[in-house]
């Protein structure tokens, strides 16, 4: 198929990653590895997730927000942010303002979970308490303690709270 066209090898992804040749973006170290997490979150919480989807629809990208990971879990909309250290406290703030945004411009409520290290998980967090609202429930969680113990209280919210999924939900 590479030989046809129909398909290019990413660059410098080990083990062989291949992506149509039609893709927006190309695989390449980086987002492969931001991929990689997504699709293992995925994984290890299917048998949570009844909607699971990455597409940009037009309500988001009025309010310029882009979910790394749309879901439904147990009936409530969570969107996912995969932070692999790469994120700026800025970068991270205008994310979380964007969210509220959305929330208000549509009137809906839903959670937001940043997945990332486990330092940058609780450091994520602490930006959390000057968020409050009614609308958007933000966590955090480490993404080594997300694909290991999903269902444990590993979620850190407001005031150091500590959540399992269905706590969340």
């Amino acid at each position: 198929m590479e030989e046809s066209g129909l398909v290019k090898k990413a660059p410098e992804v080990i083990p062989n990653v291949y992506h149509s040749t039609q893709v927006k973006k190309a695989y390449n170290i980086f987002n492969f590895k931001h991929e990689k997490i997504a699709g293992d979150i995925y994984v290890y919480l299917q048998e949570l997730i009844e909607f699971w989807d990455w597409k940009e629809y037009p309500d988001f990208t009025r309010f310029k927000l882009k979910p790394d990971r749309s879901s439904v879990i147990q009936g409530k909309v969570i969107f996912w942010e995969i932070d692999r250290s790469t994120m700026t406290k800025a970068r991270i703030i205008e994310k979380i303002e964007k969210y509220l945004s959305y929330a208000r411009g549509n009137n809906r409520k839903f959670n937001v979970i940043f997945a990332a290290s486990k330092r940058r998980a609780a450091s994520i967090a602490k930006e959390f308490a000057s968020y409050r609202n009614p609308f958007v429930w933000f966590a955090a969680v480490e993404i080594d303690q997300l694909l290991n113990n999903p269902h444990e209280k590993i979620f850190q919210t407001i005031d150091d709270k500590v959540l399992s999924i269905e706590e969340l939900m």
